[in-house]
């Protein structure tokens, strides 16, 4: 099994034009996955445990339960946000972090050790960030927002070149290949470029390919979570999903399957922005919350796909608390508010030297609905990880 992360993939890259439509490849394509997060950390924390990143535990990974079932395993990162800082060191036998060279270096290390005679079975995971690196570097380089979208477009048509030499390594009747997102960018649309500041649609919609054995080539809407696409890795090897594991198994929703009882509609929590104010979020159904310290905005998709008109009539304390606790059975505390900086503008990029002091919340009641107590811990913990050299005082 090869899993492709990708940095800054959006949906409408891959299913919007006909080229990139194209370049995308065949497969069972997913167009309505959502990240949990708008950077890759998190996201990639959902992917590789198949549940919550309030419950991640390191040594309760995909690439663990690989490894102690006997496949041989190995990690070819693009960034630190894939690799031990971050928690995801275990499990694997080789692990490669490529930091700041293009994805190429992967790419090359995964067709290397694919061409390695081996008797156990392999799992790779590739992990890419040329899409969302490409924006940030014209950004700060202080390009026109038509250059940064023409680099970014031009990404990821390059990338549907690496992923089909990556695919003729692999055997179509033998091997799985996953390619998905961990988060998207933002390109202008509401009056910023970059990634992490934000829960728009274009930070959290990412694509979803699925090919090998029993993975017929059609595209398929239903809304689903990275939490599932980690159920699905570990339901290719037919290894069972931890007790706080909240994935499914993709395999569900293809024709001519029949869905367990469990698979329904159901709310997803957004949370862990890297920089700006916190905010959480949810999505249930067409409805959508964001909210931060202050205040939020509410969307209905059924009329405003783009999030450009908040409505003033979706109540969020009624519906949102009620799908939260029906989605955990969990209690709520208030969360942290974060002040990391501002999000990146355009031509104006992300001052590392704006960290502020992290204080709680304000009384808002609109906070309180959030983050079980454990996330305190492990959202500082990260900050003071990814921060510690600038100073981040925790006190």
């Amino acid at each position: 099994m090869v899993l492709v992360a990708v940095d800054g993939l959006r949906t409408d890259a891959v299913h919007g034009a006909e080229g990139h439509a194209r370049d995308w490849g065949a497969g069972s394509r997913w167009s309505a996955l959502r990240a949990p997060a708008p950077w890759a950390a998190p996201s990639l924390r959902a992917l590789l445990t198949g549940h919550d990143v309030v419950h991640f535990s390191p040594t309760d990974t995909v690439s663990v339960k690989l490894q102690e079932s006997g496949w041989e395993t190995g990690a070819f990162v693009g960034s630190p946000e894939a690799g031990p800082v971050y928690g995801l060191g275990e499990g694997w036998g080789i692990q490669q972090v490529h930091a700041k060279t293009a994805d190429r270096a992967q790419i090359d290390a995964a067709l290397a050790m694919l061409d390695e005679p081996r008797e156990a079975p392999l799992f790779l995971l590739v992990h890419l960030d040329d899409p969302a690196t490409s924006v940030e570097a014209r950004v700060e380089a202080g390009a026109a927002l038509a250059e940064v979208r023409t680099a970014y477009e031009a990404e990821v048509a390059a990338l549907g070149a690496r992923l089909a030499q990556l695919e003729s390594a692999l055997e179509p009747s033998r091997d799985t290949l996953m390619v998905v997102g961990t988060h998207g960018v933002e390109l202008g649309e509401h009056g910023h470029v970059g990634h992490g500041h934000h829960l728009w649609e274009e930070l959290v919609r990412v694509p979803l390919r699925i090919t090998g054995p029993g993975w017929p080539d059609l595209e398929l809407t239903e809304p689903i979570e990275l939490v599932d696409v980690g159920a699905t890795l570990l339901a290719q090897a037919e290894l069972p999903l931890s007790d706080v594991a909240t994935g499914r198994n993709l395999r569900a929703l293809l024709p001519g399957e029949t869905p367990p009882v469990a698979w329904k509609p159901r709310p997803q929590r957004l949370s862990h922005t890297e920089r700006g104010p916190a905010r959480v979020g949810l999505v249930d159904g067409s409805d959508k919350w964001v909210a931060r310290a202050g205040g939020h905005l509410a969307f209905d998709h059924r009329v405003d796909p783009g999030e450009l008109v908040p409505s003033t009539s979706m109540d969020w304390l009624g519906s949102s608390r009620t799908a939260w606790k029906a989605r955990t059975g969990e209690d709520t505390v208030r969360v942290w508010a974060m002040m990391l900086g501002e999000p990146y503008e355009h031509g104006l990029p992300f001052a590392s030297s704006a960290i502020e002091r992290l204080s709680l919340a304000d009384a808002d009641p609109l906070l309180s609905l959030w983050s079980p107590s454990e996330l305190h811990r492990q959202t500082r913990w990260a900050l003071l990880r990814h921060h510690e050299s600038r100073g981040f005082d925790l006190r």
